[in-house]
């Protein structure tokens, strides 16, 4: 294609969507997100809570979690009153920003890893959020098991929301029936599962690049891919 998608942190235009948001305007002034109708919360695993829909006060509830605790207080930087945001009807929010629109708060809460929105069920579960059993989300695949230094198991939500299209056919997503991530903080026995067929991929930033010529010497037929990275160190000076 006309694209080759290795690029950390950008995507064209024209695939640039929303997941959980179907919709979204933004002003100086404020932000208002419309919640995609018909995304529900994946609770077959736990049993303080039913596979309900998301609505716009669950995300509202999680931001004012966010912004309320020390990582928050960073991301939002007095940008919000206290009750600057809020729900107008059940898919509809706003973030107020009197200050001015902040590029970096909608970053941190509408893209990067904070991106990530939980019921608020899950604050007064037995074992609250810090519980990995206590996992409810809204994706493609569910939490089925962590066991600590080992590994994690995924397992699809039949409840997805999203499809894909194929040759104009729409399928379901996921398509496999379970996924597996390894712990293995140790570079040679990473290497071993990847020349092995253990493991099927080693994200970026798991394995030194100091091991990848012992890697492609010794597993030519795996596949890989360089890509620019756009990230760079900050040098103060006193002058």
């Amino acid at each position: 294609g006309e694209y080759a998608f290795q690029l950390k942190a950008y995507i064209p235009d024209e695939y640039l969507t929303g997941m959980l948001l179907e919709d979204w305007v933004i002003t100086p002034e404020k932000t208002i997100w419309h919640v995609r109708p018909g995304i529900y919360w994946a609770a077959d695993n736990v049993d303080w809570m039913d596979n309900r829909e998301l609505i716009a006060q669950d995300v509202v509830e999680d931001l004012l979690i966010f912004r309320d605790c020390a990582a928050g207080g960073w991301a939002f930087r007095g940008m919000t009153e206290a009750d600057g945001i809020y729900a107008t009807d059940r898919y509809t929010l706003v973030i107020e920003t009197p200050g001015g629109f902040d590029l970096t708060m909608m970053y941190i809460i509408g893209y990067e890893d904070r991106s990530l929105f939980t019921p608020p069920e899950m604050e007064v579960a037995p074992g609250g959020a810090a519980s990995w059993a206590n996992q409810v989300g809204t994706g493609p695949f569910m939490l089925k098991e962590y066991v600590v230094g080992s590994h994690m198991t995924y397992i699809p939500n039949p409840n997805y929301w999203d499809t894909t299209t194929i040759d104009g056919v729409e399928y379901q997503i996921p398509f496999v029936d379970e996924m597996i991530y390894p712990i293995v903080p140790d570079p040679s026995s990473l290497m071993s599962a990847l020349r092995t067929g253990v493991a099927d991929f080693c994200g970026p930033g798991t394995l030194g690049s100091e091991y990848w010529p012992a890697l492609e010497q010794t597993a030519p037929g795996l596949l890989s891919a360089t890509y620019p990275v756009p990230e760079g160190g900050l040098l103060g000076l006193k002058v």
